[in-house]
């Protein structure tokens, strides 16, 4: 199977799928290294995340991926199962995430080897509290 690359995408085609996508849907780099291959998709997906520790909206990584160079991208859809698909590597190091009412951010999937620690995480399990008073995120720090 060939791997689409980068692409030339019209606005409507990036507003539909941004429109698609969750709203409180996250993406938090733990600031690890992934264990991947530059130049592949999935590096260049993660070079459109530079903020480590801080939740960064998944429609916002999308736009960015789907503007590299211009209206040359990545296509948003892509992008989205990039980083889904990412939950299960070893280790996970880019952390889907769904923020709730509560200001909290929890695991939209199990993820079974996050951060460099390789913690489980369990669907639906507070990853981040903004509070920093609770979460997984809490107990990676502290080993």
């Amino acid at each position: 199977m060939r791997h689409r690359d980068v692409e030339i995408l019209s606005a409507s085609v990036v507003e539909d799928a941004i429109r698609r996508t969750p709203y409180e849907h996250h993406v938090m780099w733990t600031g690890d290294s992934p264990s991947i291959k530059q130049g592949s998709l999935r590096a260049r997906t993660f070079d459109c995340i530079r903020e480590a520790g801080i939740p960064v909206r998944l429609r916002e990584i999308m736009q960015r991926a789907a503007r590299l160079d211009g209206d040359l991208g990545l296509h948003p859809d892509l992008v989205r199962a990039t980083i889904r698909l990412h939950q299960a590597s070893r280790p996970c190091v880019y952390l889907l995430l769904d923020r709730r009412a509560s200001g909290d951010y929890v695991a939209v999937t199990d993820i079974p080897c996050a951060g460099q620690h390789r913690n489980r995480v369990l669907e639906g399990e507070v990853v981040f509290n903004p509070r920093g008073s609770s979460g997984v995120l809490a107990a990676f720090a502290a080993g």
